[in-house]
C-alpha cells in the first residue's frame, strides 16, 4: 500500500509538534499547542515562570498570507511579550522510486517454485496464485549480482483436496492471504538466480 505523500507531510507535521511538546515539558515548561496569542494561532506555546518560548511550523512554502502572519506574530511574540520566537523546519524524507520490470511476476515464480517451509502448516494443496503490495525496502548492486529485499503479500487457493479438486475450486477449497519477507540476488538480465531468504507470515491461517 502506498500513503500519499500529503498524509505523510501531515503526520510528519504532526510528530515534529509531538516531539517538541514532549522536550518542553520534560524541561518544566507548560505546554499549549494551536493557542492563539491575541489574534494570532501559535503552533505551539511553551511557559516556564517568566519565560515564554513560541514556535511555529513550517513543511512547504507558505503563502504570501501565512508568510505575513507568522512574521507579525514573530515581531509581537518578541518585542511585546519579551518571548522567544522559534522557527522550526519540517521535512519528511522522500519517496524512494525503485521499480524492476515485472518484478511481482517474477517473485511469484520464485514463490511457486521455492515455497517455503511454513506451507506445512497449511492444507495440504497450497496453490499461489498472485503477489501483490510488493514494497522494495533495499537494493545493493554488485558487480555480477543485484541484492533485493523486500516484502509483500501473497494470494493463495488453499485446499485439503487433491490438486485437481483445488484447481477446479471443488471440494473443501478457500483463498486466503498471507505477508511475506524476501531476499533474493537478482542477475544482469534482472531475473531472479537464489532466493536467500523466504518467510511467508502464515499465522493468521490459526486466528
Amino acid at each position: 500500500m502506498k500513503i500519499r505523500q500529503e498524509l505523510v507531510n501531515k503526520h510528519w507535521l504532526l510528530a515534529a509538534a509531538e516531539e517538541i511538546e514532549e522536550k518542553y515539558k520534560n524541561e518544566g515548561y507548560a505546554v499549549e499547542r494551536e493557542k492563539e496569542i491575541e489574534s494570532y494561532k501559535a503552533g505551539l506555546i511553551a511557559k516556564r515562570e517568566n519565560e515564554l518560548i513560541v514556535t511555529e511550523f513550517k513543511n512547504g512554502p507558505w503563502d504570501a498570507k501565512k508568510s505575513s502572519r507568522v512574521k507579525q506574530l514573530r515581531s509581537y511574540v518578541v518585542h511585546e511579550l519579551g518571548g522567544k520566537f522559534n522557527l522550526v523546519w519540517v521535512m519528511p524524507p522522500k519517496e524512494k522510486s525503485i521499480e524492476i520490470e515485472d518484478f511481482e511476476k517474477k517473485l511469484l515464480t520464485a514463490l511457486i517454485n521455492d515455497f517455503p517451509g511454513e506451507s506445512d502448516s497449511l492444507p495440504t494443496h497450497t496453490q499461489i496464485e498472485e503477489v501483490s503490495d510488493v514494497f522494495i525496502s533495499d537494493i545493493t548492486v554488485r558487480k555480477n549480482a543485484i541484492e533485493v529485499k523486500g516484502i509483500g503479500t501473497i494470494e493463495a487457493k488453499l485446499s485439503w483436496e487433491a490438486d485437481s479438486d483445488c484447481r477446479n475450486d471443488a471440494g473443501n477449497t478457500f483463498s486466503d492471504s498471507y505477508p511475506f519477507e524476501f531476499e533474493l540476488i537478482l542477475n544482469e538480465k534482472h531475473e531472479i538466480t537464489d532466493m536467500v531468504h523466504l518467510r511467508i507470515d502464515t499465522s493468521s491461517f490459526y486466528e
